[in-house]
């Protein structure tokens, strides 16, 4: 029985020595361990910062995943057709979940930080976003405030990858643009975009993963990251940035740093049916 097999190997935190995880949802993590050379980028106070060991999530949030939070999300959007392709009347709850405020994923993480912690036994994982005032209120209550919230992403609790935290495991230690090289006739497999994807979202996980074992880093749905996005400078602006590119993308922007002129930062209050998210938590080292 694969789900009961599947189980059986959930645990609160990685298991020494190795470079996955199954939380106690089900969700299977990529874990990396970079040194001091992750990934950098600057704090509001203009500090570098470097987190060594993170995991990132196999797979985008699909739409079943987050329906266990909100079901008025599901009713607002019901009618929408980019859930129901194929013409089909039911909604494809294999599809990542789109069209969703940076607040409402906020509050998915927190969702999920707060289910962990009702748990028996397990350790306690840290919030990573609170209010201006600094408070941590429940999932239930949460309030997420454009432009006056925040984030802490050395906390444990679930959350969003940083950019550079993407782009690193996007890479997967190639020295090419692509995990699987620079060659576009093999885009195919690893992504649904202009050339393969029929103008619509597809369900998560059907192509080849990345080197790294991450499924669509590039196509289908872009991602939202974390952090403010900076430019080339390192001048952070009040947008978030939307990487690896979706199912009408062209090639150049499938990448896992694509050129300053076709990177996509976007407004907080913006959602799109071609923007989703995909988790990501602090580890401890072991």
């Amino acid at each position: 029985n694969v789900v009961a097999e599947e189980k059986l190997l959930r645990r609160p935190l990685p298991e020494p020595g190795k470079n996955w995880h199954v939380d106690l949802f089900g969700n299977t993590f990529v874990v990396f361990e970079t040194g001091n050379n992750c990934r950098k980028y600057r704090n509001d106070d203009g500090s570098k910062v470097s987190v060594h060991r993170f995991g990132v999530c196999i797979h985008e949030v699909t739409l079943g995943q987050f329906k266990d939070l909100e079901s008025v999300f599901l009713k607002n959007l019901a009618d929408k057709q980019v859930f129901k392709p194929d013409g089909n009347d039911s909604m494809d709850f294999e599809l990542p979940a789109v069209l969703v405020r940076y607040g409402w994923i906020a509050k998915y993480c927190q969702y999920l930080t707060d289910s962990h912690n009702s748990k028996p036994g397990v350790k306690k994982l840290e919030r990573v976003f609170f209010s201006k005032d600094g408070v941590f209120p429940d999932h239930e209550a949460y309030k997420f405030r454009y432009k006056t919230s925040g984030f802490d992403d050395t906390k444990s609790g679930y959350r969003l990858p940083t950019d550079q935290e993407w782009a690193f495991a996007c890479k997967a230690n190639a020295s090419t643009g692509r995990s699987f090289g620079s060659k576009e006739d093999r885009l195919p497999q690893y992504a649904w975009y202009s050339q393969n994807a029929d103008k619509r979202i597809h369900q998560v996980g059907l192509l080849k993963p990345n080197e790294s074992g991450l499924f669509d880093m590039l196509g289908n749905v872009r991602e939202v990251c974390l952090n403010y996005y900076h430019n080339e400078l390192g001048e952070k602006s009040d947008m978030f940035e939307w990487v690896g590119g979706c199912f009408d993308s062209k090639p150049a922007e499938l990448m896992h740093e694509p050129a300053e002129g076709i990177r996509f930062p976007r407004k907080i209050s913006i959602s799109s049916p071609a923007m989703g998210f995909r988790l990501a938590r602090t580890y401890p080292f072991q």
